[in-house]
């Protein structure tokens, strides 16, 4: 009876074909936490742990004419989720369904199992573990320091007002005795504010008509309460403060060369890149969760569905506003030092540089070391191929040439936006040097050049590559 009962379960968890396949449903979906809680002992002693894995078969459609090409687009490949032993591995998988898969006339492709993590033995995830808790350390050290930084300023300022309002009521008491006093007690300058009016004598008082003035000494400076210096180490403590990030982050107050347009045009631009996004990646990374891939191959021929179409020209409003913004500062520069000198286009290109690459470096470090351990189930992506690659090409990253060197290997896909506009940046002085000296002429023949050769070369890559899509 337990056999059976584990039986059941095995056959329970399995993917099974579902409604809307003709809508291009194409995964046969299965209880994965259903399959990995199966756990039966055998008389040997032996237990068998349910495994979640997924083979993935092509379909054969080419003796249907002209419906071969829509039913391959929406049916294949076809997932078949299978709750199988844990003891299997992907090979075994694979060569368990290879032929009864073509005994039906179809071809498998891949198969592979879900398999439990164990980051311990990754030194990869050790060193982005070290790294971020590095970075925890030094966002909570500057935050405590510029909290005991803004502390000790209101304590002087306080202080300071305090010194302000004495000093106004003791010289309008003591304006009258001014003349009276003498000029010196010791070595300290006797001015109207170092005095105050008592009842009775002292020893420490000087006589003037039979009131008592007390002779005092102005508080040193360097008693007072001081602000902390701020040098070179202080700076780059605060750098990691949280608070004076965020307090810049979410400032919205506007300077006075500040271009607003571009603000409107950075909201479009997004807007209309997740829209794109939002149909797109359900048709590459995660393909297998759309179920209704023929209503979207129809959606396509609606002219409402033309901005999602164009969506890959969605980048390029990115690098119009990118490209003004260099064009404006560098030519403000210009004009301000009158002139371009080695010292200031060193900084140009170190400046960029480092505003980019630690976070970049850091976002790398975290999805390759880290993120693979975030996730784990029947959709989890983590072991995809760009993860691998980036292990021992992310240096190309680091370089701003991944979108060149070997472009199909590209690590951390998306960032080739990064890389595109840094290449844009290193060479637009060669437009922008002309007009900094007054050389309009040149500067127009400059920018023309670079405009034909964006219009030939993507030419060139559509006639090569047979796309339908513009390149950016």
């Amino acid at each position: 009876m337990k056999y059976f009962n584990c039986f059941s379960l095995v056959l329970d968890a399995m993917g099974k074909p579902q409604a809307g396949m003709l809508k291009g449903q194409k995964t046969f979906a299965g209880q994965y936490d259903e399959c990995r809680e199966i756990s039966y002992e055998m008389q040997s002693g032996h237990v068998i742990q349910g495994q979640f894995c997924t083979p993935q078969v092509m379909l054969d459609f080419s003796s249907l004419g002209e419906l071969a090409g829509p039913l391959t687009m929406l049916l294949t490949p076809l997932y078949v989720d299978m709750c199988l032993p844990a003891s299997c591995t992907d090979a075994d998988v694979f060569v368990l369904f290879e032929s009864p898969v073509e005994n039906l006339g179809a071809k498998l492709t891949a198969a592979s199992c879900v398999k439990d993590k164990d980051p311990t033995t990754d030194a990869g995830f050790w060193v982005a573990i070290v790294f971020m808790a590095v970075l925890v350390v030094l966002c909570a050290w500057g935050t405590s320091y510029s909290v005991l930084l803004k502390r000790d300023k209101r304590k002087e300022k306080k202080y300071q007002s305090e010194t302000s309002r004495t000093a106004a009521t003791n010289g309008h008491v003591n304006k009258a005795f001014d003349d009276g006093l003498p000029e010196k007690a010791g070595n300290d300058v006797i001015a109207p504010t170092d005095v105050t009016v008592v009842d009775k004598p002292s020893p420490a008082v000087a006589c003037n008509n039979g009131l008592k003035i007390v002779v005092s000494k102005p508080e040193n400076p360097s008693n007072a309460q001081k602000t902390k210096s701020t040098g070179l180490g202080g700076r780059l403590l605060l750098c990691f403060s949280v608070l004076d990030n965020g307090r810049k982050l979410l400032d919205c107050s506007r300077g006075q060369a500040d271009l607003s347009c571009l603000h409107g045009l950075r909201v479009i631009s997004i807007t209309w890149v997740v829209l794109g996004h939002c149909f797109s990646m359900f048709i590459g990374a995660t393909g297998n969760t759309l179920e209704n891939m023929r209503d979207l191959a129809l959606m396509v021929k609606t002219w409402t569905m033309m901005p999602v179409i164009s969506g890959t020209l969605s980048v390029d409003t990115f690098f119009v506003i990118s490209g003004c913004l260099t064009s404006y500062i560098f030519l403000r520069q210009a004009q301000k030092s009158k002139g371009i000198n080695c010292r200031t286009m060193a900084l140009y290109y170190v400046h960029r540089f480092w505003r980019l690459t630690p976070l970049y470096m850091m976002s790398l470090l975290f999805y390759v070391g880290i993120s693979p351990y975030l996730m784990t189930g029947p959709y989890d992506n983590s072991e995809r191929q760009d993860l691998t690659i980036c292990r021992s090409r992310w240096w190309l990253n680091l370089l701003y040439v991944n979108n060149i060197v070997e472009a199909d290997k590209m690590c951390f896909g998306w960032s080739w936006y990064l890389a595109n506009d840094m290449q844009f940046y290193v060479i637009a002085p060669l437009a922008l040097l002309p007009w900094a000296y007054g050389k309009k002429i040149i500067g127009i023949l400059v920018c023309l050049a670079l405009v034909a050769v964006h219009i030939i070369s993507n030419g060139v890559i559509v006639h090569r590559q047979k796309t339908m899509f513009l390149s950016t």
